[in-house]
């Protein structure tokens, strides 16, 4: 999938069984991709701290004790469609509204 694809499916799967806010969502959605906080803050136009803040709530709720391993539980429930064959491998992600890099737009 472009732009790992298979990954937002996985985050968005997460979503509502460990009941994480769009903008716990987004930031998760940066940092599996290896974005440091900072990084993450500037392409969401948010402060580092509040990235960081959302990044420790996400990591809280799904019970996971770093940024490494929510990464890895995200490839795991991606793989985990896959293999149900809720996501076929190559097909687009499931569309996003346009205001998905933006929690604070997602928010109002």
């Amino acid at each position: 999938m472009n732009n790992g694809g298979w990954l937002v499916c996985g985050i968005q799967a997460l979503r509502p069984r460990f009941h994480l806010t769009r903008a716990e969502a987004l930031v998760c959605r940066h940092v599996v991709r290896g974005k440091s906080n900072k990084e993450v803050a500037i392409v969401l136009g948010i402060a580092t701290s509040t990235a960081r803040t959302h990044l420790l709530s996400t990591c809280r709720k799904v019970g996971v004790a770093s940024r490494g391993e929510l990464a890895f539980a995200v490839f795991c429930e991606s793989v985990a469609l896959l293999e149900r064959g809720e996501v076929a491998p190559g097909s687009p992600a499931r569309a996003q509204p346009t205001t998905r890099d933006h929690p604070r737009a997602a928010m109002g």
